[in-house]
């Protein structure tokens, strides 16, 4: 969708936090917003991340205001690391043993 593209591209030039999990790094990758930067994805999708770096075996990964995450089985590590990068690594600490992660 058009206006979903111009509106990431727009939060993107307001130097906002951007997040995406599974094959959705790759919309990012459509608009040039991960060139250059550390990311995971749905293994086998690597090739639709143009310019990114791939760790796909990694849960989750955060590159300064960019948060990936891998897959739907890693959405617990993925909202971990969103919560880390929100409100800091105590905040995800505590929800983490909340959870009885």
């Amino acid at each position: 969708d058009v206006i979903t593209m111009k509106l990431i591209e727009a939060a993107a030039n307001q130097r906002a936090s951007l997040a995406a999990i599974c094959a959705g790094p790759s919309v990012l990758a459509q608009l040039g917003l991960i060139n250059g930067k550390h990311i995971t994805c749905y293994p086998g999708t690597e090739g639709l991340m143009d310019g990114a770096i791939c760790e796909a075996s990694m849960s989750a990964l955060s590159d300064g205001t960019l948060i990936t995450g891998r897959a739907p089985g890693s959405a617990i590590d993925f909202g971990l690391k969103l919560l880390s990068h929100l409100k800091g690594e105590a905040a995800a600490k505590r929800i983490r043993t909340e959870l009885v992660y």
